[in-house]
């Protein structure tokens, strides 16, 4: 079982990464850019579903949930 108060390089990697989430706009263009980059955009309208289904979607601010996709997905 891996201890999340660790110092090991993995936990420390997931806590920079997951930590400043929450201070992000509700604009997740972080992930769908590295989309783009790496796979094209394959996963463009997978993303997008799943961010609108934690209330992140196309129209979401800054308190107030969306659960919309772009038109095209």
């Amino acid at each position: 079982r891996t201890n999340p108060d660790g110092t090991e390089g993995n936990i420390v990697y997931m806590h920079l990464f997951i930590d400043p989430l929450p201070l992000q706009p509700c604009n997740p263009t972080l992930y769908l850019q590295a989309d783009v980059n790496r796979y094209n955009g394959t996963n463009r309208c997978l993303l997008w579903k799943t961010f609108a289904s934690k209330g992140l979607g196309v129209n979401a601010a800054n308190h107030v949930n969306n659960t919309d996709i772009p038109s095209d997905c």
